[in-house]
Parts: structure tokens; sequence; C-alpha cells
């Protein structure tokens, strides 16, 4: 399902169609949501924003009003479940852990002193919503 060309949203490896979220999403739930990351000092991170689903359906509702679901179930039907939450500062935490640094320019450094990079490959023009998200996670990335 898609609204205005507008993917759906999987914090796993499948999309939250078909079959998939009797398999996958609904049994994973709770461990999505118990999921915790270390990230130094005593600080436990829980990454899942199992809300994400329901803030995409209340925004697209604002210009596409009654066609966007209103049931939480609908909405994960149409949209998805969840997905990662966008947080700089806990990253941060992370690479420092990690022995990660910043260079004079900003830029993160492995502790072999490399500039730390990622590739990252997308499907091309002919799969221009996954191009879209790839692009996002670039623009991401460089914060």
């Amino acid at each position: 399902a898609s609204y205005r060309g507008a993917a759906t949203i999987s914090a796993i490896h499948v999309p939250p169609t078909g079959l998939y979220p009797g398999y996958y999403f609904e049994p994973m739930q709770d461990w999505l949501n118990n999921f915790t990351l270390d990230l130094g000092n005593g600080e436990q991170y829980k990454p899942y924003d199992p809300e994400a689903a329901q803030r995409i359906a209340e925004e697209a509702r604002k210009s596409l009003g009654d066609m966007v679901p209103t049931d939480p179930a609908e909405i994960r039907k149409a949209i998805g479940y969840g997905w990662w939450k966008h947080d700089l500062e806990a990253a941060e935490k992370l690479m420092v852990k990690a022995g990660c640094t910043r260079n004079a320019a900003g830029k993160w450094v492995l502790p072999n002193g490399e500039v730390f990079k990622i590739a990252l490959m997308a499907e091309g023009d002919t799969r221009p919503v996954m191009n879209r998200g790839a692009a996002m996670i670039v623009e991401n990335w460089s914060e």
C-alpha cells in the first residue's frame, strides 16, 4: 500500500504486506519494543518507534482526508508497524562508545584514524520511492 508514491515502512528486512505481518511483524512487536542498545555509561536506549506509522497517517490525513485510515490496525496494514527513531544524540553516543571521534571538519573518524564512510546503493530511477528512501538515509548519515 502507498499514498501518492510513499512506500510502507518496515523496521525489519521484509515489507509489512501479504502474509509477512502474521509471520514476522505481529510476533516481533514485543521484541522490537523491548530491543535495547547500550549507549555507554550505563545508559540504555530503545530505538524502535512503534508510533511512526500513526504519525505518518496523521500527516497524510492533512492532505488526503478520509482516504487515510484512523483505525490503528488499518494504519499498520496500509503504512506499516513502526520504524527506527531518528535520534542524533543517541547515534553520537554509540559512535563515541565505539571509539570514534570527530575531526576538525566535523567528520566522524574511526579508532584507526580513517574517516567513517558507508557506501549505500539504491535501486535507481526505476524505483523512485526506494531511491528517495536511500537519499534520505544518506542525508541522515551526513548529520
